[in-house]
């Protein structure tokens, strides 16, 4: 047991200590001409952060871009932070007002965990650190840096510029007719073997 919070104790050590790092990145400016909430990239999707339009995948399922809560959709409950769609924090926080996202950063080696990093209003507060327990694969884009031993980050202020993606299989699937379990066979309890003849 006291292994397992030592073990705890470290992870959330790490886990601060990266988010301060974040917090201490400085924000990136928008172009001049354009407001700071919306992008130029051609890549960026211009859907609303949360979840993108799917994309069809040709191995029967569906990719979907997975961003960072918006700071309006983010919830303070006994001193833990949250937001709908599974993020949540693990450590307290004195941050009664988030001022700006300041980066997500992905942990992992193939598969991982998404997290997302807010300010406060006040300088000399810690981040308030997101996680989603969702597992994804390695996300990639242009604000994503190189894998640094287990973790990636994305320095931005921007969410969309910080997309996660997640597969899923389609929903449109007809299990029994994928099956093909009755095609071409008779009642399969004619020939019951537990049965008498």
């Amino acid at each position: 047991m006291k292994t397992r919070n030592t073990l705890i104790t470290l992870v959330t050590l790490l886990l601060a200590t990266q988010a301060l790092a974040f917090a201490q990145t400085p924000k990136i400016a928008p172009p001049p001409g354009t407001s700071p909430n919306t992008t130029t990239s051609a890549n960026t999707p211009a859907a609303a952060p949360g979840t993108a339009p799917p994309q069809e995948a040709a191995s029967g399922t569906v990719i979907k871009n997975i961003y960072c809560p918006p700071i309006k959709k983010l919830m303070k409950k006994n001193m833990y932070w949250g937001a709908p769609g599974g993020w949540k924090s693990y450590s307290q926080s004195f941050v009664n007002e988030i001022d700006n996202f300041a980066g997500a950063q992905w942990v992992g080696i193939n598969l991982g965990k998404m997290i997302c990093v807010y300010k406060g209003k006040q300088t000399f507060e810690f981040p308030v650190v997101l996680q989603n327990d969702t597992l994804t694969p390695t996300p990639d884009g242009e604000k994503w840096s190189k894998q640094n031993g287990g973790y990636i980050n994305c320095l931005s202020g921007d969410i969309l510029d910080c997309p996660f993606r997640f597969e899923e299989e389609k929903a449109d699937k007809d299990v029994y007719k994928e099956l093909d379990f009755f095609k071409g066979k008779k009642d399969y309890l004619e020939n019951d073997p537990s049965k008498p003849n």
